[in-house]
């Protein structure tokens, strides 16, 4: 095969790792000779493919190459191209296949807890087990509440989050311990009455709380449990 066409597989390998979820979700984490490897492996498995159809298709239907060949008169286009095709039809119907919804965020927390930093293995843990999380910023900023941004793999590393706060405070400057400045859960109280008394805060929606942080503005975190810090402030 002339090394010209050989282009179409590998754009054929690089558009199936795009495409298939599982690899789209991979392949958005390499650079460089990494990405040019897996399109290529992926390329010469569906170059191998496409020879075995064209010379099915040959052996059964010679009037079909006859045709291509007066449009296309390149030798091993028709399997160069057809390689590139199969890249994109393959990876659709691979999705529809085995990936129900439920498939689906299980191979998303497992690509997490395989490719993910520690910041975000612990908020996909905060996510899934509707635990509230305790951030403390740079400025001695302390915020806890509920992670409310999805976490697509795809575009990690995170740059922001999105979290709705019940609390918020500061590290005490020479103790470091975290004192309480701001109870966000009162509010959030006063907004859900509005179906059948009247606010105290009008105009209001809970979602105009939500607050969005750089990571790179994050000092540490960690999961956050109402009754565990009760417990330990008293002893």
């Amino acid at each position: 095969m002339p090394y010209n066409l050989l282009i179409f597989p590998l754009l054929g390998g690089f558009l199936f790792i795009h495409t298939y979820k599982p690899l789209h979700y991979t392949s958005k984490r390499l650079e460089g000779y990494r990405l040019l490897i897996y399109s290529s492996l992926a390329g010469v498995i569906l170059l191998v493919v496409s020879v075995i159809f064209v010379g099915f298709v040959n052996a059964s239907y010679p009037k079909v190459l006859h045709w291509w060949k007066q449009w296309v008169p390149f030798d091993y286009s028709g399997v160069a191209i057809f390689s590139f095709i199969l890249g994109w039809v393959i990876a659709k119907l691979l999705n529809i296949r085995f990936l129900s919804d439920e498939r689906h965020q299980k191979m998303l927390r497992k690509i997490i807890q395989r490719h993910g930093n520690l910041l975000e293995i612990l908020i996909d843990k905060a996510l899934n087990e509707s635990k509230q999380i305790s951030i403390t910023l740079k400025n001695q900023k302390v915020y806890i509440g509920y992670i409310i941004s999805l976490l697509d793999p795809a575009t990690m590393p995170l740059s922001f989050i999105e979290i709705l706060p019940t609390i918020s405070g500061h590290r005490n400057q020479n103790t470091k311990q975290f004192e309480l400045t701001t109870n966000y859960a009162k509010v959030y109280d006063q907004i859900y009455l509005a179906e059948d008394e009247q606010p105290l805060i009008t105009n209001l929606n809970i979602h105009d709380f939500k607050i969005v942080i750089p990571v790179s503005e994050i000092v540490s975190a960690n999961i956050f449990d109402k009754d565990a810090y009760t417990f330990f402030r008293n002893v």
